[in-house]
């Protein structure tokens, strides 16, 4: 399960003439397709907490922010799933977007957050594992899905959004203040119309993401149910023409 948490009272990132977006310090992330408009689109205020041991027996945090100066990378050319990295000073948050069966929703099926070694000495004083490439991950044996989201739609969300991530024993933290966020855009260069989250956090997350798995569900249900009816109908119906043969 992803731990999906909503809370308050984040750090403020300081201001600087670098920020895109109109919502006071959000940053905006950009991908383009081949024709060069805009086919995934992520704006936030993103910090990044990472827990780690150390050498001198103690537990520590380390906040970073989400970049203002970056490269972006990725795939938005296959018609069910895409991908961003922001890449930046030895690290790369990856975001991988899927959409439903049928295709009506899409949500965020993967988040990853890679670190090259460089980056962990750099950040983790007196860490207590010798520097390696660290890959923070949301669980893969999840069932849920991240802000799912109608299609055409951006999803939106004013409340502090914080999903965990991790590495063996390690922990990161990321926390999305003021998120929208919007993959297969393919009509214009923006953001479609707005898909506001539900308040009260993780609970109508939840709540949001039920209907949608079970409808997904009965709609596999329904195509096995309908094909089983059409074999069997088949097999009926050569049987009664090779008795009529007999």
């Amino acid at each position: 399960m992803i731990v999906f948490t909503v809370t308050s009272g984040l750090p403020t990132r300081p201001s600087s003439s670098a920020i895109e977006d109109d919502d006071s310090s959000s940053i905006i992330y950009r991908l383009n397709s081949n024709n060069g408009a805009a086919c995934i689109l992520i704006s936030t205020d993103g910090l990044i907490d990472f827990d780690y041991d150390t050498t001198l027996g103690e537990k520590r945090e380390k906040p970073i922010y989400l970049p203002e100066v970056f490269e972006t990378r990725g795939n938005c050319e296959r018609p069910d799933d895409a991908y961003m990295d922001v890449i930046w000073e030895g690290y790369k948050w990856s975001v991988y977007f899927s959409k439903t069966p049928g295709g009506e929703h899409w949500y965020v099926s993967k988040m990853e957050l890679t670190l090259d070694p460089t980056a962990v000495t750099k950040i983790f004083e007196h860490i207590k594992k010798a520097p390696r490439e660290y890959k923070f991950t949301t669980p893969t044996e999840h069932t849920q899905m991240l802000f799912p989201t109608p299609v055409g739609k951006s999803y939106k969300c004013s409340e502090d959004i914080v999903i965990e991530m991790k590495d063996e024993n390690l922990l990161a933290k990321i926390s999305l203040r003021q998120l929208k966020m919007q993959p297969f855009i393919f009509k214009k260069d923006d953001f479609g119309p707005e898909f506001v989250c539900s308040p009260g956090g993780a609970k109508s997350y939840r709540d949001e993401t039920a209907p949608i798995a079970v409808g997904s569900t009965l709609a596999v249900i329904t195509l096995l149910t309908v094909a089983g009816y059409g074999v069997y109908r088949y097999m009926k119906v050569k049987k009664v023409q090779y008795d009529a043969m007999e």
